[in-house]
């Protein structure tokens, strides 16, 4: 898969296996992501970009900052591994509002995930490698639902010398 600095704003595009989808025209990314939410609505722009964030955050989390001398094919990320980067980053940006927001945005089972995935690739905005597929993403999270994926259990402490409260989540289910 690709990251796609149009989106992210990233200065080194991390490349896995092999090049976004070959496209019929010269459209700009901004085209083609507005072609793909045209053609399929079943999940909110935010949902892809949030998707491209995650896997910023994946590939981050499991290489390391961009190095744009390593082999592409050395930095890949499986289905399995963009799942729970989607996890840690929904949880870390949303708390226990990550599940309300995943579910806003149209997704209701890890599969769609994989939809959102390979609708990028087909219009030429993320790219995959031949192993790559769909199914990686489906019964993930061990078939455990979303909401209960999202769901977080928070911890709140109270500081009486500063007098402040503090909350803290842990999963409460998976993870």
């Amino acid at each position: 898969m690709v990251v796609v600095p149009f989106v992210l704003g990233c200065d080194c595009p991390v490349v896995h296996g092999r090049d976004p989808a070959p496209l019929m025209d010269s459209s700009s990314p901004q085209e083609r992501f507005q072609s793909l939410l045209r053609n399929d609505k079943r999940f909110k722009p935010e949902a892809y970009n949030f998707v491209f964030e995650a896997l910023d955050h994946t590939v981050r989390t499991k290489y390391g900052d961009c190095d744009e001398t390593a082999a592409p094919s050395s930095q890949h990320v499986t289905g399995p591994d963009l799942l729970e980067g989607i996890r840690e980053l929904a949880l870390e940006m949303f708390g226990c509002l990550a599940g309300t927001v995943i579910d806003c945005w149209g997704i209701e089972k890890s599969d769609h995930f994989g939809d959102i995935v390979f609708n990028l690739v087909e219009y030429g905005l993320m790219g995959s490698q031949d192993s790559d597929s769909k199914e990686d993403f489906s019964g993930g999270y061990d078939g455990i639902p979303l909401g209960d994926v999202f769901f977080v259990r928070p911890t709140l402490d109270y500081d009486p010398e500063r007098d402040e409260w503090t909350a803290s989540y842990d999963s409460a289910v998976y993870g």
